[in-house]
């Protein structure tokens, strides 16, 4: 959204407004943030005048403060810094006070003691406050600010749909009260309900700034991606560049998607301008504890301290700052004191989780999650995955999935919980998400697809994933596990006779840069430079046993064979005492606790023993083993703790682990001795211990063969190499060159070795491409020229098989055929009928339709016809056959009331009542007592008609004291008498034919001689055309109302008035139908499609009407709110339409509780939105 400086400065002054409106409400904190947005305004929007007078604002104030008065004049920026402090005074932040305005008071306050622990206390008044706000709302009493009190006590009574419509409601009444947006804000829940509710504002607020801060605020709350809160919150940034608030809002966002250096930047320029300001400063102190930085944080803490200790920002700070100094008690102790003072204080809530997992509590941990907050589920996750819950895990990731679904990391930990329970179908599909979110981090989810489906023995769908994360690695100098990928590429290519591509992969298995490895060609260039000394060998071997924690069978493998030579030397002397008098029961007992080890903890173990001993041999001037850093703070402690351990001891946990060694790699112990590295004359011949794991193939490590082609050999008749003896000479050179990466070996040599060595490798890896050269030309040589008998036979072995599979697919397939032809001759079948009852199907519809129509005509004819009974039926009362002494008297005149045209109750509902009582009085002489509820709905009916004639009378007509004191105890017993005659007509109706009769007879007596009385003093009024306009058209049009095809009747055109009363009279019967409606779904009555259809015409009708209404005349004033209003009821008929028609036209009975509860609440929404028209028609 594009904000002109026209549009601007009408946003101005509406700040300036509800920073007024909202003060005198006590709306402190929508008073601070008015006034805070209001203060990093667009200086060129000011005004510069002095001084300052906005007339606007004093239609707004209830009142003006003398302190105000009394002040100098004012410009507008004085006036905005003003508003500014005195907002924040009103919420007691004193400091900031200070800095806005000048202004300085000491802090008053005192320790807190004696908080109780009760986190679910409830408001006792709550309830009381609900009823009388809910009273005053439905007598329309409420302003915006008494309908945002009424949100407040719905959502704390968890009604948060209708919650959400009363904050609405209250916003669209005045815009500018931000805790109204805040406690909306608090109903978002999910991702779908942020879509709806934007939808919403957006068509609502269209244009407004307010609405794009709401929604910037909602996309930080719940983790939206940073170019939707960029688009919202841009504009808005434009026209409040030095706004706090805005600059804050950008701050978390930077922290939220983890750009901590652009959001640690955005922190300090926010501190450097609002040093005061302890909003947003706990996320602040969170960010410098994901850094580590202590000292900032401490001085954080300090400054926050300092403003106001008894703010949650300053609690939840000083929680962080125990926190990275790992004092976990602490830490919670300030999250609960922050949770104290706000109990609706998210982010301490997680953080406090965060901390209860830390002391493994993960029941507390559950109980501070907020549900809004992926971070709270993806830590609970991790926690049960570390517990080895895998299932609880997978149920925590899948919750924070839901909340991110862009972020690869929650995919990649699901991922890793269904591989621990080894459901690699799910595990892949993790993988394909991860790989699709992350593109930074994307070969790591490749890595994981090519080993699950190598593992599911889909070997070429690995080498796709393989190859493409081997051509990243290529251009994009990623090598995470390159070399284990490029030897099975390598032998990959070689099983499909591809040799150039099995030498490329090789050489870049060579070239890789691993945890545990140099680069080979940067290692002859820089190894004169290594190790001239044994202490600097040590640190050489201490960077390089990160290796440890690589977990490939094959890397353990080849550090195991390096342990295992070592520790037999330094063990030799005790070795020989074992074999020959046997081992120690305790040792015996603690090599089996060595046993139940996993690999990874066995080898992390055995590289500690090894460095101990590289350690106390070496570099003996050192007491203990460095710390690592990529090591956890309890291993480093363990390494520690060896040095401490006496000779003897040593030397027995060190032959624990080579006997453990020896059962866990027995081809280890079995191999022979490796000649040793030819020695330049200058070194030593004496033996040294091997200073690192990384080990350097030396010479004799691998088996080369040699071999000669010479012409004589070929004139000798020499047999051919066998294309599988290739093959299998290619994978031995390519174990080889495996083990060259897998296993190198550093010593210590002087600069003459490593020429030497360096010579012999270059010279192997000669050898090497040379021998793969020749290896290509023999295989081609062999095909071609040397066909072998055993390539002939198995050539035809393969034919033989190829052939009697192809006969098999073929059977197979004239099976299909046959089945597929009878299948498409059974469609055919299947359409022809189909053809027939849609047609057959059309037919009836079209009986049907002039049937129900031809039942509608038929039904208003006798309904006409029935009134104008009634009505003759009643003129006739006053014509009675005339006795011979009264012929001359004038027995209407005398006896019978006529009515008049200042009479208040129109003739027609007065007929009515009698037909009405006369229909309950016969009913209650039937075989069926409980039709009498039926008849009383049509007498209520009747008089609610009459009451609403005698209201609209007392408002156009002034009475005098007398008969408005008449008037108010008939009405008053007009009351009673009705609730007797209910009571009196349920009692009948439940009594099943006990109850007598004569009860609902002097009830309704009763109820006739009140209304006698009221017409009495009102007097009657004959028909009139409004009248007849109205009924007619409440009768005709709602029978006639569109039908499912479309077809309707012409309306009539109504005034306003018309129109109000057709809408309060059909308001009746769709109050009535709604009762009945709500009866049925209770008892599963068979009338329920009936009664569905009887309001989908009745909603018509009145759409119908209202919109003809509303195209000409005095109703074109109406038409714009009038349009929404009847949109949204044509929405809900729609609603109710699909429902009935999805539901309800089987078996209605046997529909679900669903859709029942969904079509009641439909039915409740077509009753709101007509009332608001009505209310809109009568304002």
């Amino acid at each position: 959204m594009v904000i002109d400086d026209k549009a601007l400065r009408e946003y101005k002054v509406k700040l300036q407004q509800s920073i007024v409106v909202c003060s005198e409400r006590c709306l402190f904190y929508s008073s601070k943030w008015a006034a805070e947005v209001l203060d990093g305004i667009r200086e060129d929007i000011l005004d510069d005048k002095e001084p300052f007078t906005n007339t606007e604002l004093q239609s707004v104030s209830a009142y003006q403060i003398p302190y105000e008065a009394s002040l100098p004049p004012l410009s507008e920026y004085e006036y905005n810094k003003y508003q500014y402090a005195k907002s924040l005074f009103q919420i007691r932040q004193f400091d900031s006070v200070k800095d806005a305005g000048e202004k300085k008071r000491e802090e008053l306050s005192q320790e807190i003691f004696g908080v109780t622990e009760d986190t679910k206390a409830d408001n006792l008044e709550l309830n009381s406050i609900f009823e009388e706000l809910s009273e005053d709302h439905d007598k329309g009493n409420l302003d915006a600010f008494g309908l945002y009190l009424y949100g407040i006590v719905l959502r704390k009574r968890n009604a948060g749909f209708k919650a959400a419509a009363i904050l609405l409601e209250s916003i669209r009444k005045f815009q500018y009260n931000w805790s109204a947006w805040m406690e909306l804000a608090l109903l978002v829940q999910n991702n779908k309900m942020f879509m709806d509710l934007q939808v919403l504002v957006n068509r609502e607020f269209e244009g407004s700034a307010i609405k794009d801060f709401f929604l910037a605020k909602l996309c930080i709350d719940l983790h939206q991606p940073k170019p939707v809160f960029a688009a919202i919150m841009e504009p808005l940034t434009a026209c409040f560049p030095h706004s706090a608030y805005v600059k804050s809002q950008w701050a978390v966002l930077y922290y939220d998607t983890m750009d901590y250096n652009e959001s640690l930047l955005m922190f300090e320029e926010l501190r450097r301008a609002f040093p005061s300001r302890l909003e947003d400063m706990d996320v602040f102190s969170n960010l410098l504890y994901l850094q580590d930085s202590k000292d900032k944080l401490c001085v954080l803490a300090l400054d926050c301290d300092k403003i106001d200790k008894y703010r949650p920002e300053t609690c939840c700070v000083r929680a962080n700052y125990y926190s990275v100094k790992r004092e976990v008690p602490e830490s919670i102790e300030y999250f609960k004191r922050a949770l104290k003072l706000n109990r609706s204080y998210h982010l301490a809530w997680t953080l406090l989780g965060h901390d209860y997992i830390e002391l493994k509590n993960t029941n507390a941990a559950i109980e501070c999650v907020n549900s809004r907050d992926y971070r709270a589920w993806y830590g609970l996750g991790q926690a049960y995955e570390v517990r080895k819950f895998p299932y609880d895990a997978i149920y925590y990731y899948q919750k924070a999935t839901d909340l991110r679904p862009y972020d690869a990391r929650m995919w990649r930990a699901l991922a890793n919980c269904y591989q621990t329970l080894q459901q690699d179908d799910e595990a892949r599909d993790c993988y394909k998400r991860a790989a699709a979110c992350d593109k930074t981090g994307k070969n790591l989810a490749m890595v994981q697809l090519g080993r699950i489906f190598e593992k599911m023995g889909r070997m070429s769908v690995a080498i796709d994933y393989y190859h493409t994360v081997w051509e990243q690695a290529r251009y994009n100098k990623i090598n995470d596990e390159l070399a284990e990928i490029c030897l099975v590429l390598a032998r990959y290519a070689i099983s499909k006779q591809r040799y150039k591509d099995a030498e490329e992969y090789a050489m870049s298995a060579l070239n890789t840069i691993h945890p545990y490895q140099n680069r080979p060609q940067e290692h002859w260039d820089n190894k004169t430079n290594m190790a001239k000394t044994q202490s600097t060998a040590s640190a050489a071997y201490s960077v390089s046993s990160s290796s440890s924690r690589q977990t490939s069978a094959s890397l353990q493998e080849s550090s195991a064979r390096t342990y295992f030579a070592e520790l037999g030397k330094y063990l030799y002397s005790l070795l020989a005492k074992e074999a020959a008098e046997g081992v120690p029961n305790q040792r015996s007992a603690a090599r089996q606790k060595l046993s139940r080890l996993n690999n990874l903890q066995f080898h992390e173990l055995a590289t500690d023993v090894y460095d101990e001993l590289v350690r106390r041999i070496v570099d003996k001037h050192k007491s203990f083993l460095q710390l690592r850093e990529d090591f956890h703070p309890r291993r480093n402690q363990a390494r520690q703790k060896l040095a401490t351990l006496p000779e003897g001891r040593f030397k027995d946990l060190a032959s624990d682990v080579y006997h453990e060694l020896k059962r866990r790699y027995p081809h280890v112990a079995m191999e022979e001795e490796l000649p040793p590295i030819p020695q330049n004359k200058q070194i030593d011949t004496k033996a040294q211990l091997s200073q690192s794991t990384n080990i350097i193939p030396v010479k004799g490590m691998i088996s080369v063969e040699s071999m000669d082609y010479s012409d004589e050999d070929e004139g000798n008749g020499r047999s051919p190499v066998s294309d599988n003896g290739n093959i299998q000479s290619l994978d031995s050179l390519m174990a080889d060159l495996g083990n060259m990466v897998k296993t190198p070996r550093l010593d210590i040599v002087n600069t003459a070795d490593t020429d030497a060595i360096r010579y012999e490798y270059e010279a192997k890896i000669s050898q090497m491409a040379k021998r793969i050269k020749m290896l290509e030309l023999s295989l081609d040589s062999d095909t071609s020229n040397h066909p072998g008998q055993s390539k002939i036979k198995q050539m035809q072995d393969e034919y033989r098989q190829l052939d009697n599979k192809y006969s098999q697919l073929s059977n197979e397939h004239r099976e299909q055929q046959v089945a597929v032809r009878e299948v498409k001759q059974e469609i055919k079948q299947l359409i022809e009928e189909l053809k027939n009852l849609s047609a057959k199907n059309e037919t009836l519809r079209i009986q049907n339709e002039k049937a129900e129509a031809e039942i509608r005509n038929l039904s208003q004819e006798t309904k006409s016809w029935r009134r104008k009974y009634e009505t003759v039926s009643m003129e006739l009362r006053s014509f009675k056959v005339k006795s011979v002494a009264l012929d001359n008297q004038d027995l209407s005149t005398d006896f019978f009331m006529k009515p008049n045209s200042k009479g208040a109750i129109g003739h027609q509902f007065i007929i009515d009542y009698q037909s009405a009582i006369e229909e309950l009085l016969k009913t209650s002489r039937s075989s069926k007592p409980s039709d009498v509820l039926m008849s009383m709905r049509t007498i209520v009916m009747a008089c609610k008609s009459i009451t609403t004639e005698v209201e609209e009378y007392e408002v156009k007509v002034g009475l005098s004291p007398a008969n408005q004191d008449a008037l108010y105890n008939i009405k008053k017993k007009f009351s009673t008498e009705l609730t007797n005659l209910l009571a009196s007509a349920k009692n009948f109706a439940a009594g099943m034919g006990i109850s007598p009769v004569s009860l609902l007879d002097a009830a309704a007596g009763n109820l006739t001689s009140t209304i006698v009385d009221l017409v009495k003093l009102l007097g009657m009024r004959p028909i009139g055309d409004n009248d007849n306009a109205v009924q007619s058209l409440s009768v005709s049009e709602r029978e006639n109302a569109p039908n499912m095809n479309g077809k309707h009747n012409d309306t009539q055109l109504l005034s306003p008035h018309q129109l109000s009363q057709f809408l309060k009279t059909e308001t009746d019967h769709i109050v009535s139908s709604v009762q009945n409606l709500l009866g049925a779904l209770r008892s599963s009555d068979g009338n329920l499609y009936d009664i569905i259809t009887s309001i989908v015409k009745i909603v018509s009708n009145i759409i119908q009407v209202s919109q003809k209404s509303f195209s000409s005349g005095e109703g074109l004033k109406y038409r714009n709110q009038g349009s929404t209003i009847i949109s949204d009821l044509d929405r809900c008929n729609s609603k109710i339409i699909q429902i009935r028609d999805t539901s309800f036209i089987q078996s209605p009975e046997n529909a679900n509780a669903i859709a029942k509860r969904n079509l009641a609440q439909e039915s409740y929404e077509i009753a709101k939105y007509t009332k608001e028209l009505i209310n809109m028609l009568d304002m």
